[in-house]
């Protein structure tokens, strides 16, 4: 697997961290349907919607499979992967949990990688077979595997950015802590955390509810598609 495919949402949140101002200011101006493409639940794919299902609600549909460990630091996750289909027509989808943004015991799924026949993917030993029924590698908002390029950004929008071949969506709304919520003192007095009206940082407590969107692309066609969500604070 290239660095590329590992990278995880979280480690996207990082590097735009001084950038999320303009993200959200991005994402209001956008047009309705690149908002309803990256909002969480509109990333539900095969059933699973990344940072709410876990790896039981994973196994409740597709029986369990083996988990493996990779990365350390922001890049460590634990991950199952199934293979639907058989021969050249196969697709792999690997479910991945991050250790820092959910892991165990529960494993939320942060993130949901998807391969087509077209990719090289090297862990396929890894990947229990799913040979019955059929799938649908796309989401409702029809991103999904197979999609042109030209649909894609009709959905998303204008990419983000580009890294190396692949293309980026990354939404990160800013979600108010409520005062009822238990740890809402704590927050607020933190320094440093939470810009403001006037650029200063002496806002009212939030986090970021993020949600992303990665694709690989072949002959115009999206044949490697990562859908991500997870919510960091401060």
């Amino acid at each position: 697997m290239s660095p590329c495919y590992s990278m995880t949402l979280f480690q996207k949140v990082l590097s735009l961290n001084r950038y999320v101002s303009t993200l959200v200011l991005l994402c209001s101006c956008a047009a309705p349907a690149a908002a309803d493409g990256l909002d969480r639940r509109a990333l539900t794919i095969l059933g699973i919607t990344p940072g709410e299902s876990t790896f039981e609600d994973v196994a409740r549909l597709y029986g369990a499979a083996g988990q493996w460990h990779t990365g350390d630091a922001h890049s460590s996750e634990t991950k199952i992967c199934f293979r639907f289909g058989s021969g050249d027509a196969g697709t792999w989808v690997v479910f991945a949990s991050n250790s820092e943004m959910a892991g165990a015991p529960q494993y939320l799924v942060t993130d949901i990688r998807l391969y087509s026949s077209a990719e090289f993917f090297t862990d396929t030993q890894r990947c229990k077979p799913v040979l019955k029924g059929r799938y649908s590698f796309s989401t409702k908002s029809g991103v999904g595997l197979g999609v042109s390029a030209a649909k894609m950004e009709k959905i998303l929008g204008k990419h983000e950015r580009r890294e190396n071949a692949h293309f980026v969506w990354v939404a990160c709304p800013k979600i108010p802590i409520p005062e009822t919520d238990p740890k809402y003192d704590y927050w607020l007095k933190r320094e440093g955390c939470f810009e403001d009206e006037h650029g200063g940082w002496k806002g009212k407590p939030y986090y970021n509810a993020c949600a992303g969107v990665t694709v690989g692309l072949k002959n115009g066609k999206v044949t490697y598609l990562e859908l991500s969500s997870a919510d960091s604070i401060c």
